[in-house]
């Protein structure tokens, strides 16, 4: 039995290989620590390749926005488009009615355009399409004014384009995206699958 001292005042008892073999205790092998090569990281991308690689990915944000844009108009006009015929009906249906006092059949085309009306803006205005719509809008319009500003410093008027000004390009590049993914809206699945069909079409 060997003792190890964890602390002055604490010992523990460790029994020995040999006692605990006797006794049919299996045991664990000794574990055998290896030392691995230590691997340096290649960090030293290039400031052009980062920026073309950024690039890519605002080009792709903007026509993914552009997309969901599209998809949020097109049901922002599906369900606006009722509310303004049944609203000018419904008007003129309830003018109707008080010219001929106590008519049943117009007393319940009233009641039922004006359920149908509530149904139609009530989930219009859950479903929040058009403020969608316009979210996903600015967003795909900022990231092609900064892809529009960035492709206009690399031009430079056809000169070469510094190391160092690169790497304020591409900082200045990352800060802005930055900026804006912090009113992005979430793309929907179907229209990010829809883009990767586009994408894989080509």
């Amino acid at each position: 039995m060997a003792q190890t001292t964890i602390h002055p005042d604490i010992r523990i008892n460790i029994p020995q290989k040999s006692t605990l073999e006797s006794k049919n205790i299996p045991t664990s092998p000794v574990p055998v620590f290896y030392e691995y090569p230590v691997v340096k990281a290649d960090l030293n991308f290039s400031p052009s390749r980062l920026i073309e690689q950024h690039l890519t990915e605002v080009r792709r944000r903007i026509d993914l926005h552009s997309r969901a844009a599209e998809h949020y108009e097109y049901w922002n006009r599906v369900f606006g488009y009722p509310i303004t015929i049944i609203s000018g009906f419904l008007s003129s249906t309830m003018m109707y009615a008080l010219a001929l006092e106590n008519n049943n059949f117009i007393n319940t085309l009233n009641l039922v355009l004006s359920c149908i009306l509530f149904f139609f803006s009530a989930t219009k205005e859950y479903l929040k399409y058009d403020e969608k719509n316009k979210s996903h809008d600015i967003s795909s319009k900022l990231y092609t004014t900064l892809t529009r500003s960035v492709e206009l410093r690399l031009i430079k008027n056809n000169e070469e384009v510094s190391l160092e000004e690169k790497k304020d390009m591409y900082k200045d590049l990352v800060e802005q995206m930055t900026i804006i993914e912090q009113f992005d809206l979430t793309i929907p699945d179907r229209i990010i699958k829809k883009h990767l069909r586009h994408q894989s079409n080509r």
